[in-house]
């Protein structure tokens, strides 16, 4: 019988420190979270509009709560919202609290934001503290946040020969921009393969900043390879293939880029023929340029201008970005490049030659002078 009674003691034991709502508390007296519910427990980020890229999320909450020395004696009870893994909580609170027929609802809107980047499973906790300090047990839902996938953009590529070994194996820099609205990190690779070419295989680009590879910043978005080429036949023939893949499984779309490639040209320099210096101070000049490319307005890589009579010929970049304030330019994207100058007393008056340049993403060039007459 001492046996029997000894292992019905014991089952007990067991079928209390399996229970999930045991008070924390020693005393016995601590109150307890009965049930926890949250609306909505999935929030899909493309039934949304962000602002400035990132999305405010709101959940309402809603936990039922007792206390074993009645309800009146729950101080309070609380929330916290995290990652899986995070230092510290995304957001935390109070409940309101109400009595319902003798137990106490406590109920709460809590909102977040996050980016299409920080997609995944959040964890809400809820918890009550009663009059005396103790504590609940902590009941735990988790929050889905995702997103409908979008495959990566790739842009217009960049091609440039940088070598040539014996009479048919030339060597190229190849770049080419991709993005994700997912969020850069979602790109799984950038690949190129050579068309018309001996070797045909498909070869990784990377983002990584490594002089090796010729990219020049980690992680801009930028990708790019060295790569040897042999033609089949001949080199204009050969074309450059980009595909980029992320890591939900979706291409982006195909961009070829031949090795046949149309400088690009000055259509127009609207640039004075003469600037009368300041006698104190300084006075603005706008120079601009507008440009063609045959190939395509994105195929234009930089246009620029440099002083050919000045000891220190500094490049001065042109823009087409719209920005008026800045660079004088109106409307971005036009094929109207422009720049402000500067011009104070200290500069040197006379005939100067200022030599224009446009190149393109194959590194083709064309270049045009007007001389200027600084009084």
């Amino acid at each position: 019988m001492r046996v029997l009674v000894s292992l019905l003691c014991v089952g007990l034991c067991i079928g209390c420190e399996n229970s999930t709502l045991v008070p924390q508390g020693s005393s016995g007296s601590s109150p307890v979270i009965q049930s926890l519910t949250i609306t909505p427990v999935e929030i899909n980020l493309d039934a949304l509009t962000p602002s400035g890229g990132v999305y405010r999320l709101s959940v309402a909450v809603q936990a039922s709560a007792t206390d074993p020395q009645g309800n009146g004696d729950i101080r309070e009870a609380l929330y916290r919202l995290s990652t899986p893994g995070s230092s510290g909580p995304l957001a935390a609170g109070n409940l309101t609290g109400t009595v319902v027929q003798g137990s106490t609802t406590f109920t709460a809107s809590v909102s977040f934001s996050v980016t299409r980047a920080q997609t995944g499973v959040y964890n809400l906790e809820v918890y009550a503290l009663d009059r005396s300090g103790f504590s609940s047990t902590v009941l735990l839902q988790q929050i889905v946040v995702r997103k409908n996938s979008t495959p990566p953009v790739l842009s217009l590529p960049g091609i440039r020969e940088v070598a040539r070994q014996g009479a048919d194996s030339i060597r190229f820099a190849v770049t080419i921009t991709a993005a994700d609205s997912d969020g850069l990190n979602n790109i799984n690779a950038v690949t190129v393969r050579a068309l018309l070419a001996r070797d045909s295989s498909v070869m990784e680009m990377y983002d990584d900043g490594l002089r090796s590879h010729g990219d020049l910043v980690a992680g801009d978005g930028v990708f790019s390879l060295y790569t040897w080429v042999v033609p089949l036949a001949n080199l204009q023939d050969v074309v450059f293939e980009f595909l980029a893949t992320d890591r939900d499984g979706w291409q982006s779309n195909i961009v070829r880029r031949a090795v046949a490639n149309s400088a690009p040209r000055f259509v127009s320099l609207a640039v004075p023929s003469t600037i009368q210096r300041p006698s104190s101070g300084s006075s603005l000049v706008t120079f601009a340029a507008t440009v063609e490319d045959q190939n395509g307005f994105g195929d234009v890589d930089s246009v620029y201008f440099r002083n050919m009579s000045s000891a220190n010929q500094t490049v001065f970049l042109m823009y087409d970005d719209g920005d008026l304030a800045v660079h004088g330019d109106s409307l971005a994207s036009d094929g109207t490049y422009t720049r402000i100058l500067s011009i104070d007393a200290t500069t040197t008056p006379g005939i100067k030659e200022f030599r224009f340049t446009v190149v393109d993403r194959a590194g083709a060039r064309s270049e045009a002078t007007k001389n200027i007459t600084i009084n």
